[in-house]
């Protein structure tokens, strides 16, 4: 892991911030590396085929524009 770390504030739902501290415990982690874990899974594609659903959104280069608009 790079030793470089960037403090980041972020503001969580009740809800979620106790299925965080939940499963922290379950693993034997602190709910900051739980965090740091679950965003990794998340970002990292498990399939090479697959890419991470940030550069699904308007502007990434992944633009798919043939189908149509639904109102």
């Amino acid at each position: 892991m790079n030793d470089k770390l960037h403090a980041l504030s972020v503001r969580l739902p009740v809800q979620l911030a106790d299925r965080i501290r939940v499963q922290a415990d379950r693993e034997r982690r602190s709910v900051n590396a739980e965090i740091v874990r679950l965003l990794e899974l998340a970002l990292t594609p498990s399939d090479p085929e697959r890419t991470p659903a940030a550069t699904q959104f308007p502007g990434s280069g992944n633009d798919d524009f043939s189908s149509p608009t639904v109102r």
